[in-house]
């Protein structure tokens, strides 16, 4: 990958936020302001809560965003711009649509009306900042990027310093590790979160199962190996994946991912330079784990590989089907989607045998570095003979500010960011 944007760029990655604020008076639950549009809102009492929750997430000390809204007079001097990028629907970055099917954490997400419309009515104002002792804030976001009790922690063997050696594809590199889980006996994986050691480097991260048998021929345990182009036989064994901004992953009670004991978790992280050089990273993860559950969950690609998108096109769609295993029903806890740069929107639907239809997952606005695995607030019922459906829709325009080529190329399926994809990963329990 050559773009300097943040997000996912290899095959199966998972899983970005920003903006926002709020009124004067007391914060309601969703962000809104008192009734009386007359009072003089403060960024102390009013603004920094929300800035807080929607912003800081990202932009943050050593944070993938590119500004740091943890400093009350960046927001201050940004205010206008923060506004703009707000009413252009850029920020926070878009998201699936809550009213599709409710997700765990999509309050994080989606920025409510009210919240824009006090943080409009603040910079009307001049952006007045306040008494700090109004600050209700304690200097560290509202979202939570950690895992609670976690019983398992596993980091790439030794630091690894990137080399970014390859001339195809400069200041990216995507680098596979096998790490040791130590258990004697099979267990499940109920909960997930990065442990981000050289962040800023750190573009995205694929986790997947693999077999003693199965390990690389050149794999070297310190160094790991070169994987962008070995990781297809991976996609039947991933487990999950990270990209920046998204929360930790967290299973229903009673519900995980199994892992053999004679398995290892790989652990494909893509390093992206970022104006950073000579920097050692020791990224791993950390899990929650149950040497048993009720349900055990398994992550599915629904897509396809098969697409051409021709060059200058504007809305290249691409629509496909995946239907039930013969005699199975299963039940979808989750979907994470996935495209590249040139992705423009993405949508799941479940269709019955009789043609009724409910929406899955729906963003009309694909955002790539906004890429997050949406866990439902309640699972979905799959029946016999349902079909679920998927649709990708790409901009291969000049007009495209993401675009690559000058002029537009076709661009076919490839796990490399200048390539694109089409796949719904859906956690899906049998």
């Amino acid at each position: 990958m050559t773009s300097s944007k943040l997000g996912l760029a290899s095959l199966f990655a998972p899983l970005l936020v920003l903006a926002g604020c709020a009124g004067t008076g007391e914060l309601t639950p969703e962000g809104g302001a008192d009734d009386d549009d007359s009072a003089t809102l403060t960024y102390y009492a009013d603004v920094e809560p929300i800035v807080d929750r929607w912003c800081s997430r990202c932009h943050r000390p050593d944070g993938p965003g590119s500004m740091d809204f943890t400093d009350p007079g960046l927001v201050a001097l940004m205010a206008e711009n923060m506004l703009a990028r707000i009413d252009a629907g850029e920020m926070p970055p878009p998201a699936a649509d809550p009213d599709c099917r409710p997700y765990w954490g999509h309050e994080e997400l989606t920025l409510p009306l009210e919240a824009r419309d006090t943080f409009a009515t603040w910079v009307e104002q001049d952006t007045p900042m306040g008494d700090p002792s109004d600050s209700i804030v304690d200097g560290s976001s509202t979202t939570n990027f950690t895992l609670e009790d976690a019983d398992l922690e596993l980091r790439i063997p030794t630091p690894y310093v990137p080399t970014f050696a390859d001339p195809s594809d400069p200041g990216n590199e995507y680098r596979c590790f096998a790490m040791e889980h130590g258990r004697d006996e099979d267990f499940y994986i109920t909960g997930l979160a990065p442990l981000l050691d050289a962040e800023k480097l750190v573009h995205h991260i694929v986790l997947f199962r693999i077999g003693e048998d199965d390990l690389w021929p050149n794999y070297d345990p310190d160094q790991g190996v070169d994987c962008i182009d070995d990781m297809d036989e991976s996609v039947l064994g991933m487990i999950a994946g990270w990209a920046p901004g998204a929360v930790p992953i967290e299973f229903p009670q009673d519900t995980g991912i199994k892992i053999l004991a004679n398995q290892r978790i790989g652990i494909q992280i893509h390093y992206f330079q970022n104006g950073e050089a000579g920097l050692a990273d020791q990224t791993g993860y950390a899990f929650r784990t149950a040497t048993e559950v009720d349900d055990e969950v398994r992550l599915v690609p629904v897509g396809t590989s098969s697409f051409t998108i021709p060059a200058g096109d504007d809305s290249y769609t691409r629509s496909g089907s995946w239907g039930m295993p013969l005699g199975l029903t299963p039940i979808v806890h989750g979907v994470f989607p996935h495209m590249h740069v040139l992705g423009k929107s993405f949508s799941m639907w479940r269709e019955s045998a009789n043609g009724d239809s409910e929406c899955m997952v729906d963003m009309p606005e694909y955002e790539f570095d906004n890429q997050q695995s949406y866990l439902f607030e309640w699972p979905m019922e799959l029946e016999p003979n349902d079909r679920i459906h998927f649709s990708c829709t790409w901009d291969n325009s000049a007009d495209n500010p993401d675009q690559f080529y000058d002029p537009p190329r076709d661009v076919r399926y490839g796990e490399r960011t200048d390539e694109e994809m089409c796949f719904g990963f859906t956690f899906i329990q049998l």
